[in-house]
């Protein structure tokens, strides 16, 4: 009975070592995996059933020790269609950088590829799921009643009950509706993915999106870093564009290139924007520079770190 008194007592106590805090106003608790949501209790309550209360960090318990200050990391990924594919590069440089970003902010074709992301962490996976569905659309015309078809049935079977609230990586898809942006980031993955395609939602536009109008309310949500990303070839055009298509072509384009909205660009060279692109020549066009940029990245959470006096 003692050796298993004993033997409780060890493994309480090291649990208890190997638990991590983070954000000090809060009580919140990060436990093993630190790619988690951070869970949170109200900072007034007196019962934190995720672990010990901030009060004991600050009355000399030995057990317990703070981790490293790590940021909450956005990346904002603008709507390119097929040229969005070239974030799938981006993130797996960023994955091998160890930049995990806890937030991504997308749109349009752009969607699919943040909730993948989402629901399997890592751009291999993606990778291999967006080839899979380059075949089946290759010889459709974008957004044409087969193409919707094809890209909704990949959405369902993919996503089936998945729900955006449920993904450690939170997915926010903005919706620009006249002067008002909503910020969607609960609900049905394969609903709100086949929304934001959907381009006869003419009272809900989730393409025609300036970042500038809604960063104050992402701020909010206590993000430490974000980053904006946008893809553009060298000579973009459209091969057999809608009316539609060219004009919210024109309007991201020209806002994704206004330098007051603080894009990175990540440049492909001479690509239409509405055919289907060879993935693997398109992923290692845009190598050299996705390496650049998440190295960038990298240095700002350091300097970000650094100026939280973490190591």
């Amino acid at each position: 009975m003692r050796y298993l008194l004993l033997l409780i007592i060890f493994v309480f106590s090291f649990s208890c070592q190997t638990r991590n805090y983070r954000r000090e106003q809060l009580n919140v608790v990060e436990i093993g995996d630190t790619s988690s949501k951070p869970k949170v209790t109200d900072k007034d309550s007196k019962e934190n059933v995720y672990g010990p209360t901030s009060d004991s960090l600050s009355h000399g318990d030995n057990n317990l020790e703070p981790i490293e200050k790590n940021p909450i990391i956005a990346i904002d990924l603008a709507p390119a269609l097929y040229n969005s594919f070239s974030y799938i590069e981006l993130l797996d440089q960023m994955d091998r950088l160890g930049v995990k970003p806890k937030i991504i902010i997308t749109s349009g074709f752009s969607s699919i590829i943040a909730a993948l992301y989402a629901k399997y962490e890592s751009a291999n996976r993606v990778n291999f799921k967006m080839f899979s569905l380059l075949n089946q659309i290759k010889n459709k015309e974008a957004f044409s009643a087969d193409w919707m078809s094809i890209v909704s049935e990949f959405i369902e079977e993919e996503f089936e009950d998945d729900r955006q609230e449920r993904f450690k990586t939170i997915v926010i898809l903005p919706a620009y509706n006249g002067r008002n942006i909503r910020l969607i980031k609960s609900g049905s993955v394969s609903q709100n993915l086949m929304n934001a395609l959907n381009l006869n939602r003419a009272n809900e536009n989730f393409l025609i999106r300036p970042s500038l109008r809604y960063r104050k309310e992402i701020e909010k949500m206590g993000i430490d870093l974000t980053f904006y990303y946008s893809v553009f070839g060298a000579e973009d055009k459209i091969s057999a564009p809608s009316g539609y298509l060219l004009g919210v072509y024109k309007k991201v384009r020209g806002f994704s290139r206004d330098p007051k909205a603080r894009f990175e660009q990540i440049k492909v060279n001479n690509k239409s924007i509405d055919k289907v692109p060879n993935l693997v020549d398109q992923l290692a066009s845009v190598r050299e520079r996705s390496i650049v940029l998440s190295e960038r990245a990298l240095e700002q959470i350091q300097k970000w770190k650094k100026s939280k006096g973490s190591k």
